[in-house]
């Protein structure tokens, strides 16, 4: 091909350049057999982890006196989400700090396990069949489903504004089901969970949020701690399952025997107002512990007496106790239940009658 150039005096034909012809990139080498198997292994080892954490999770030991592990592993989970998140700033990624930051974050997940595997069946045996209790279960129970694949918890437990909040979760619902085994009140015990909440949750917040959002970040978990306060002091405690107490029998009858102290005379339904109706409860408590309960009875859901009662643990068959109703007003007909709850309000089972 040549290409005319024209100019005043005559056209000259040049040759013209020859068009480049980029080489072609040599393919690249097939994996060794190594790094296939090492693609394959990273791609099984979060269902290794799943199965291990379900396993652990199985046969977790919770007896009593392993009690103490809970509020142990919840303060060394703060300590090493405060150092992962540190180790997580932008900054030079060197080797020592990479491992750093991956090893605090899988023993802090492993930590996070242990806390909310322990006290889910603790919950699940307190709770009652109550709006409350359900969310408060789903809540717990998505915790620990989302710490059994590595992936998806460790993408969000490395952000502050949302691992702070999943920790702090966790670790309340772990102090306050645990605190009891060493002799705490279940009022006490929520009291101090909430505390410990509202203190660590910020403290951790100032040290490893970015300067420039130190301030919001702060102002985001005292908000949610003050919530949480605000929100027991005016009832909210009837959503928590009042773990580790849990009712072994309750019922409605006319009277307990006294030597066995059995419940008497059940039934759920009277043709017309008895004598007296009997609320009978057996409530399993740890050894050691002296709390404090309250039958609430109630009529057409209003408040119709509140009788103070004492509860001891250590018996396997639950603390026997019971309350009796004599004095049903001038309209007794209708739907009556009789509460077991905490100081602090927590249900811990409901029994209905209905008077006809």
């Amino acid at each position: 091909m040549r290409a005319a150039i024209v100019s005043d005096d005559a056209t000259l034909l040049m040759p013209a350049a020859p068009e480049f012809v980029e080489p072609e990139a040599p393919p690249p080498p097939p994996p060794t057999r190594r790094q296939i198997w090492g693609a394959r292994a990273r791609r099984g080892l979060p269902w290794l982890s799943m199965a291990m954490g379900i396993t652990s999770a199985l046969l977790l030991d919770r007896r009593p006196e392993r009690a103490w592990i809970v509020p142990l592993a919840v303060a060394l989970a703060w300590v090493l989400l405060t150092i992962m998140l540190v180790l997580h700033r932008p900054a030079e990624a060197t080797l020592a700090r990479r491992a750093a930051r991956w090893s605090t974050l899988v023993v802090a997940q492993s930590l996070f396990q242990l806390t909310v595997f322990f006290v889910l069946p603790l919950y699940w045996q307190s709770a009652a069949p109550t709006p409350g209790h359900v969310v408060f279960l789903g809540a717990l129970g998505a915790l620990g489903a989302s710490a059994l694949w590595d992936p998806f918890f460790q993408s969000l437990f490395r952000r502050p504004a949302i691992g702070i909040p999943m920790l702090a979760l966790a670790g309340f619902a772990g102090l306050v089901a645990t605190l009891p085994f060493f002799g705490l009140g279940t009022s006490v015990a929520l009291w101090l969970a909430t505390g410990a909440t509202l203190v660590v949750a910020p403290m951790v917040a100032w040290l490893v949020a970015a300067p420039e959002a130190r301030r919001r970040t702060v102002a985001a978990t005292v908000t949610l701690g003050a919530a949480l306060a605000a929100g027991l002091w005016a009832g909210g405690a009837a959503i928590v399952p009042a773990a580790p107490l849990r009712v072994v029998a309750a019922g409605i009858g006319t009277g307990v025997d006294g030597k066995t102290r059995e419940l008497l005379g059940a039934a759920d339904r009277f043709a017309g107002p008895p004598r007296q109706v009997v609320c009978h409860t057996a409530v399993w408590a740890p050894l050691g512990l002296g709390d404090r309960l309250v039958h609430v009875w109630r009529h057409d859901g209003e408040v119709a007496g509140v009788v103070p009662l004492s509860v001891r643990g250590g018996r396997d068959k639950g603390f026997r106790t019971w309350s009796r109703k004599s004095a049903f007003g001038a309209k007794p007909q209708g739907e009556w239940t009789c509460t077991v709850e905490t100081g602090s309000g927590q249900v811990l089972a409901r029994r209905a009658f209905v008077i006809e």
